[in-house]
C-alpha cells in the first residue's frame, strides 16, 4: 500500500511539472524534489524519466477505455452512446488536468516500445470514437472528420475550462453533447439530392483507410 501510494505521488508530480515546464524541460532532480525524495529513492520506483511519461499516458488511456468499454456494453442508443463517450472523457480528465495536458503535447517524446504501446491505446480509443460517431448514420460528414473534430472540442478544456464558470463533468458534458449531435446528427439528409451526395461521400469512405 505504502508503495502504491508513492507511486502515486511521483506520477503526481511528474504530471504536474510535465505539464508546467514541459517534458525535455524537467529534470530527474526537479521530481525528485517535488515528490520529496532523494533521485536514488526515485530509480527504486521508475528507471527513467521517460519511464515515468509512459506510465502517466498509459494508466489516462486505460482507465478511460475501460470505463467507456464498460458504458457503451450497456448504452444501446446512438445519441445516448455520444454522451456516454463526451462525459467519460471529461469526467476523467476535469480531475486529470495536468495529464491531458502531458498527454496532447508530449507524447512525441516517447521512443520504442512505449511509443508502440501509446500508439496502439490511442488507436484503439480513437476506432471507438469513429465506430460511436458512424452510428449516428451521417451521410455527408466522414465518422474519421466527426472523431478528429470530437476530440479537439474535448481536448481543448486544458485551455478555457473554469469550474466556478463552467460547470462540472455532467453539465459540461451535456452542453458540449448538444453542440455537437445538433450540428452533426441533423447531417443525415433531407431531400433526393442530399441523399444522392450522401451516397456518394460514403462510396468515397468505403475507398479510404481511417485513421487516426
Amino acid at each position: 500500500m505504502a508503495y502504491d501510494i508513492r507511486q502515486e505521488a511521483i506520477l503526481k508530480a511528474a504530471a504536474a511539472l510535465f505539464a508546467t515546464k514541459g517534458y525535455e524541460r524537467t529534470s530527474i532532480r526537479d521530481i525528485a524534489r517535488a515528490a520529496r525524495m532523494s533521485v536514488a529513492g526515485l530509480y527504486y520506483y521508475v528507471r527513467s524519466k521517460e519511464e515515468l511519461l509512459y506510465r502517466i499516458c498509459d494508466r489516462s488511456f486505460s482507465v478511460i477505455l475501460d470505463t467507456l468499454e464498460r458504458e457503451l456494453a450497456r448504452t444501446p442508443d446512438p445519441q445516448a452512446r455520444v454522451r456516454v463517450l463526451i462525459r467519460n472523457h471529461l469526467e476523467h480528465f476535469l480531475h486529470h488536468m495536468n495529464e491531458i495536458k502531458v498527454m496532447t503535447r508530449e507524447l512525441g517524446a516517447l521512443r520504442e516500445p512505449h511509443a508502440t504501446d501509446i500508439g496502439a491505446l490511442r488507436r484503439r480509443y480513437y476506432a471507438i470514437c469513429r465506430d460511436v460517431l458512424a452510428g449516428l448514420g451521417s451521410s455527408v460528414v466522414s465518422p474519421r472528420l466527426a472523431a478528429m473534430s470530437l476530440f479537439g472540442m474535448i481536448n481543448w478544456i486544458q485551455m478555457w475550462y473554469r469550474p466556478g464558470v463552467d460547470g462540472g463533468a455532467d453539465t459540461l458534458a451535456e452542453g458540449m453533447a448538444s453542440i455537437f449531435l445538433d450540428g452533426y446528427a441533423r447531417t443525415r439528409g433531407e431531400g433526393d439530392g442530399r441523399r444522392d451526395e450522401g451516397d456518394r461521400v460514403q462510396r468515397e469512405w468505403a475507398g479510404r483507410e481511417d485513421r487516426p
